[in-house]
């Protein structure tokens, strides 16, 4: 009789510690969907979407395809006022930037470089015989494609300064005054955008499990951007590939100085700078096409 108390006792204990478990799990789940959203570029796109929705349910057909057709100018503006106000806010931080693009050396340009052609590769084949519901993203819904909407300020930009250029007539691309500020705003936020994404899913990672599965998780909540799915899959390959770099930056200043804060603080630099660097490339290389493309 007593064995089987202690039997119940100890089923009860267990239960209890996987409740607990459960319950931890789901805080650190929902302490991480709220840093997404309120720290990174994420409560951008869910304020546009709310709207949508509201228009779409409150608004007449008419007036709702209207509102549609001015989205993109609208949305961009409010992302253009976002940035803005961003860089106002972390202005005493303006050494960050300068120490990230110019002290971070070669190798790491290099580096990024390597990996921004390594995902457009595999992105562009995966895409081209993917499934046809994996190049659905929900940008098709309200800008026609389904590219990453934080590019649409680029867009809207171009759009604008080529609708400039016919109205004047001569042959100067306006595009260019309108573009180029548009990229140099991005570029400035980008240090402060990948560090928190480096935060969120690469500090005090080390297992190559953990590393494997935070990397999808890293591509999956692109999603929210409007890219498709065969993208969002692809991603995981740079965020894998910054998990490395920072394991590479931790376990050196670890080996070295022994102090673990640092460590980590050391392994973040170092895979936002590679961060950083990379969504330059790919925004350059973005602004690039569009110039060319008259």
């Amino acid at each position: 009789m007593k064995a089987r108390k202690t039997f119940d006792s100890s089923i009860r204990e267990r239960n209890r510690g996987d409740r607990k478990s459960i319950a931890s799990r789901i805080k650190k789940a929902c302490i991480l969907l709220f840093q997404l959203i309120f720290y990174t570029r994420l409560k951008y796109i869910i304020l546009f979407l709310l709207a949508v929705i509201i228009a779409s349910i409150y608004w007449n057909n008419l007036l709702f395809n209207l509102l549609k057709q001015g989205f993109p100018f609208l949305f961009s503006t409010a992302i253009f006022s976002l940035i803005v106000h961003e860089l106002w806010s972390n202005r005493s931080k303006l050494n960050f930037i300068f120490k990230i693009y110019f002290k971070s050396g070669i190798l790491t340009y290099l580096r990024a470089f390597g990996i921004a052609l390594l995902t457009l590769t595999i992105g562009i084949v995966f895409y081209i015989y993917a499934p046809e519901f994996m190049r659905w993203g929900w940008g098709n819904l309200v800008f026609g494609n389904s590219a990453n909407v934080m590019f649409q300020p680029l867009d809207t930009a171009n759009q604008v300064g080529q609708h400039v250029s016919e109205l004047q007539g001569n042959h100067f691309d306006f595009r260019w005054l309108f573009l180029i500020p548009v990229w140099m705003l991005f570029i400035l936020a980008l240090p402060f955008w990948a560090e928190v994404e480096e935060k969120l899913f690469r500090q005090g990672i080390h297992s190559w499990k953990e590393i494997t599965i935070s990397s999808i998780k890293f591509g999956l909540v692109h999603l929210v951007m409007g890219i498709p799915i065969c993208w969002a899959l692809t991603l995981s390959i740079p965020g894998f590939l910054f998990a490395c770099r920072y394991k590479y930056a931790y376990h050196r200043h670890l080996k070295k100085f022994k102090d673990e804060a640092k460590a980590q603080t050391d392994g973040v630099l170092a895979s936002t700078a590679d961060h950083t660097l990379y969504n330059a490339i790919l925004i350059t290389f973005s602004v690039v096409l569009l110039l060319l493309i008259s």
